[in-house]
């Protein structure tokens, strides 16, 4: 047995074991823990590692999303928000969108306001006063707020980008990709969402901007252009280069 193989094996069985030991069928959750030989209550970071690690079955991810979502208040680090945002991103719901940008606003708010070291804490207001983990939502707001990110593995130079605006309506930035710099910027008014990104030399993009109901129209560029329909987006590719996109609604 190679090496691969061996480590793919010993995945699958650690799978199975989680969901026998720690499955609560009455909660539709996982218990944090065995300790005494009894179950732990569950937890939310028992629930929230499950989901973002493929460890739940498809026919018991959406409970555990629910009890998970609707317990995130017990979640009380930033280090742990990196997984949180992915599974709140994840849903691909405007609720979910939202939920993302208020708890950023929310329990950053103290970290921002701490300005001895200037830098970014472990904790909201101590711990270590630099600390990587303090920068998650960075990340997030560049890859789904400002929404440009890798769409595959990077020899295949192709980005997706796809703006969550949550509730507001402009944002600009430079975002930091393999394939080099993306700026990209993006408004909502009028009943419109516009977008101008400049794609990297040698790349190609998706470009998804949210729907504006059945009558929507896809500009590209100047020109009206056929769009595919991908869940609440419309959906266009584009080469390198400069590019204007908006979405309006014709009715």
């Amino acid at each position: 047995m190679t090496q691969a193989a061996a480590y793919r094996e010993a995945a699958v069985q650690l799978a199975r074991s989680f969901n026998e030991s720690l499955w609560n069928a009455k909660r539709g959750t996982y218990n944090a823990a065995i300790l005494d030989f009894k179950p732990a209550e569950p937890s939310v970071h028992a629930a929230l590692l499950a989901l973002n690690r493929g460890l739940v079955p498809e026919d018991r991810r959406e409970r555990v999303t629910k009890w998970m979502l609707a317990n995130t208040d017990k979640i009380g680090m930033p280090y742990t928000h990196c997984w949180l945002f992915e599974e709140q991103y994840r849903c691909d719901t405007p609720e979910q969108d939202l939920a993302a940008l208020e708890g950023m606003r929310k329990k950053w708010a103290a970290v921002l306001k701490r300005t001895d070291t200037g830098t970014l804490t472990e904790a909201y207001s101590s711990g270590e006063s630099c600390h990587n983990f303090g920068a998650v939502p960075a990340y997030f707001l560049s890859t789904y707020v400002l929404g440009v990110r890798m769409d595959g593995p990077v020899w295949k130079k192709h980005l997706l980008i796809e703006p969550r605006p949550g509730d507001l309506t402009r944002a600009d930035g430079v975002v930091v990709t393999d394939l080099g710099l993306v700026p990209v910027e993006w408004k909502r008014e009028n009943g419109a969402f516009s977008l101008a990104v400049t794609v990297p030399s040698g790349a190609t993009a998706a470009v998804r901007l949210l729907a504006n109901g059945p009558a929507s129209r896809f500009i590209l560029n100047g020109k009206t252009v056929s769009a595919k329909t991908s869940g609440r987006y419309l959906e266009v590719e584009v080469a390198a280069g400069k590019h204007t996109l908006s979405v309006t609604d014709t009715r």
